[in-house]
């Protein structure tokens, strides 16, 4: 809670808007009251700040986000429905349509994956190899599923780079022309230890939401030694 409304003030200070993000295992730690605790923080913030699900991987994680939104009207503004760890494009569509009408209806968006990121985050499992996104592929896959928000794969990775980040632009800039006069916006993941000049040159090339996670949990672990 402390790193919440810390969060909201550092926001504050700065005049910036933020997101913050919950994952699927602290929200079901903390249960429906954590998360519209969360969610207050966000809306009644001096700047605009949203609330958002990272990668919601188990259906019954999903399942509990939309059931304490439906049910007890706590509400998330988005929910990264991760589909990335599906056999086939066709399962990942499958399951991640049969919720967008119910995100439309409670004013949620919904964020995917297309490609598969290298490295691992809190309560996921890490993966060994990542696979760049086929734009082709994030098109036919938006179209299908309604999602608002398109996480690529380009080279990032989840946590530590051990060498130098050698992000695939042209990616960028193909998904920033299909997605121009559309309402679907693209994220960047696996953005710890990024020199500024390389965020600049996303964003130019089309990213409007970035997630930024583990730099901030490397350096709690430095405040509080003690905590796991």
């Amino acid at each position: 809670m402390d790193s919440v409304m810390g969060f909201r003030d550092a926001c504050e200070k700065a005049n910036a808007p933020g997101i913050i993000m919950l994952f699927p295992i602290s929200a079901r730690y903390g249960g429906s009251q954590f998360v519209a605790f969360c969610r207050d923080i966000a809306h009644q913030a001096k700047v605009p700040m949203s609330l958002h699900m990272d990668h919601a991987v188990e259906i019954a994680d999903i399942d509990f986000m939309f059931d304490i939104a439906e049910k007890q009207d706590i509400k998330l503004d988005s929910i990264m429905i991760d589909s990335s760890r599906c056999d086939t494009e066709e399962e990942g569509i499958a399951m991640v349509k049969k919720y967008v009408d119910r995100a439309n209806k409670l004013g949620m968006a919904i964020e995917v994956e297309l490609g598969r990121l290298e490295g691992g985050e809190a309560g996921l499992a890490a993966i060994a190899e990542g696979k760049q996104t086929d734009p082709d592929d994030a098109e036919h896959f938006i179209k299908e599923t309604g999602a608002q928000i398109l996480a690529p794969s380009i080279g990032n990775l989840h946590g530590h780079y051990i060498n130098p980040p050698n992000f695939n632009q042209d990616i960028l800039k193909t998904l920033k022309s299909a997605y121009a006069h559309s309402n679907t916006y693209i994220c960047l993941h696996g953005t710890d230890e990024l020199p500024d000049s390389l965020f600049v040159e996303c964003v130019k090339n089309g990213v409007t939401k970035v997630c930024w996670l583990s730099f901030a949990a490397q350096r709690a672990k430095l405040i509080y030694p003690s905590r796991r």
